[in-house]
């Protein structure tokens, strides 16, 4: 429902803040955040068709910005290719990563002096076609030699774990590190002249049922459809290698990357709850089947049988809306499948691949790529041609936009709404604790501080999914102007980190942490941490209260 309500608020902001804008298109490469994380499976792909890239990433970031009539800056989209998993399995904090740090960087320097969700002109960084890549850098290690792993099945010769890390002492660097790389990268283009789109404007969709699919196989080598060779989707279903996890984020079960056979005994548990059918087995050969999603239907289906396909045409600039994640080959087979369609029309090709639009359907591999059965390939619900029917579509749409046609809108999707079931416990009641109030301050700050140090104060708190604080925030930090208090930074801004930690079920006593790293500009001046919260009565009412720290100052000397 939060997220719904944030969506719905700003397509009415949108739309009531319409006005005449000129679109401009530039691209770089930005080549210092991102690996591939499955090169093994990369290599799967026919040589011919490596050869035309320089490396196994797609390291080229899309923008395109709004300009309006009078050479103001409306807003900036960028696309670029990294998983945002910079932060690990360890962190248990909210965070958009990478690409939201790069997009609250970019605000903040297109709108000075602002908080936040507060701006007039917005910063978008959009995942493209991310499945096989990584901000972790430093590659994947074995945990304790530090030796690195297996490249096909990333194991590790003495039993340990594998995993990868980035380029930074900890999670939060490697993430203001990555995020800073694609920020520059964004920047960049946006400080350079770009290309105005002109032309036509569509926007194409299309529901299709990847099982009910028959469409021409494409020749990624000869870069056309053959269509005397049929293929087909399949019913929706999990492989063993999706268990593995990743070196982003491993899983301690005893299965690797790579499997291609199966288990009788997890078959057996996974059959509890669906068994596939003959037929999906042969479909997603060489996939061994861990979960039948496509069987399961209780409370609802566990995947969707209909999924969205789109395209956009922004003036010669198409955006595909891929609604999962395809791997670096995998969306350099969609561009250029489109690419090739509009230069037999004469149109120089432009295309942006968008993954994770409209929904989540895990990953779309590469024909080649399915064969290996890693994480991506295990996780590519529809079978080995999911990329044939992405690929047939967004040509089809290609030439819809370019000849102003629709495009049927296929079948309609299942509403489940009424269907689906929380496991999320109401709040049932919040204490202060015997001889504590809500909002007092159990660690105060130091009276005084300097630029760079952590400011770390502790309230008597109480659960906060009791008002979330939309459009709000839990926090703040304020400084004192002209007798005034003024909010300088909330719990969004990077440099601030909110913990809620409860203390006792049964009392339902909590505390909350607020963090501060006080930022090198900050000016001398008497400083406060103010902390908004409401607590679940015994009869089930809510108490709003604010606790306020003492005020301390920031040595500049």
């Amino acid at each position: 429902m939060y997220q719904f309500f944030l969506r719905f608020q700003s397509i009415i902001r949108a739309h009531e803040s319409m006005v005449p804008a000129k679109l401009y298109y530039g691209t770089t490469r930005v080549s210092n955040a991102q690996m591939n994380r499955s090169p093994y499976s990369y290599d799967y792909n026919p040589p011919e068709e490596i050869a035309r890239y320089l490396n196994n990433t797609d390291d080229t970031l899309t923008q395109v910005r709004a300009v309006d009539q009078n050479g103001g800056l409306l807003g900036v989209l960028n696309w670029f290719s990294v998983h945002t998993t910079s932060m690990n399995m360890t962190n248990q904090l909210i965070s958009s990563d990478n690409l939201g740090y790069a997009s609250l960087k970019m605000e903040s320097v297109l709108n000075p002096g602002t908080l936040p969700g507060k701006v007039d002109i917005v910063a978008g960084f959009f995942s493209s076609n991310l499945g096989d890549v990584s901000p972790n850098t430093q590659g994947a290690r074995c945990e304790f030699s530090g030796d690195f792993c297996d490249n096909q099945f990333y194991l590790c010769d003495s039993g340990e774990r594998c995993f990868a890390s980035g380029p930074g002492d900890d999670m939060f660097e490697s993430t203001r590190i990555i995020g800073n790389a694609v920020f520059e990268g964004a920047l960049e283009v946006l400080n350079s002249p770009g290309e105005e789109l002109r032309g036509e404007l569509a926007v194409l969709h299309q529901f299709v049922q990847p099982a009910n699919e028959t469409v021409p196989r494409y020749d990624t080598v000869n870069r056309t459809f053959v269509e005397e060779e049929q293929v087909s989707g399949c019913y929706p279903a999990m492989g063993y290698s999706f268990a593995s996890g990743t070196q982003d984020g491993a899983n301690t079960l005893n299965i690797t990357q790579g499997t291609i056979q199966g288990n009788p005994l997890l078959d057996t548990i996974s059959g509890i709850i669906a068994l596939p059918t003959p037929e999906d087995v042969e479909c997603h050969a060489p996939k061994p089947i861990l979960l039948a999603t496509g069987r399961a239907n209780f409370p609802v289906p566990w995947h969707p049988h209909i999924i969205s396909a789109s395209l956009i045409w922004l003036g010669g600039l198409v955006i595909l809306g891929v609604p999962g994640e395809p791997t670096t080959m995998a969306g350099r087979r969609m561009k250029a499948a489109v690419g090739d369609e509009m230069e037999r029309r004469g149109i120089e090709p432009r295309v942006v691949v968008s993954g994770l639009t409209n929904e989540y359907i895990h990953y779309v591999v590469t024909r080649e790529e399915y064969e290996v059965q890693r994480y991506e390939a295990a996780s590519t619900i529809y079978g080995p041609h999911t990329l044939d029917i992405f690929i047939n579509k967004f040509v089809q749409f290609t030439k819809a936009a370019i000849e102003g046609e629709d495009v049927p809108a296929g079948p309609e999707p299942a509403d489940n709404r009424n269907r689906t079931l929380s496991l999320i416990l109401p709040v049932v009641l919040d204490s202060a604790g015997l001889g504590r109030r809500f909002g007092q301050v159990l660690d105060q700050p130091p009276a005084s501080v300097r630029r760079g140090d952590t400011v770390a104060v502790t309230f008597v708190g109480a659960n906060p999914r009791n008002d979330l604080r939309q459009e709000s925030s839990y926090v703040e930090v304020q400084r004192q102007e002209l007798g005034q208090w003024t909010v300088i930074a909330t719990d969004a801004n990077w440099e601030t980190r909110f913990t809620w930690q409860r203390e006792s079920t049964i009392l339902g006593t909590s505390t909350v942490s607020f963090e501060w790293v006080v930022p090198t500009d900050a000016m001398e001046a008497p400083h406060r941490l103010v902390y908004y919260g409401a607590a679940r009565t015994l009869l089930g009412g809510i108490l709003r209260f604010t606790g306020i720290t003492n005020t301390f100052t920031i040595d500049t000397s």
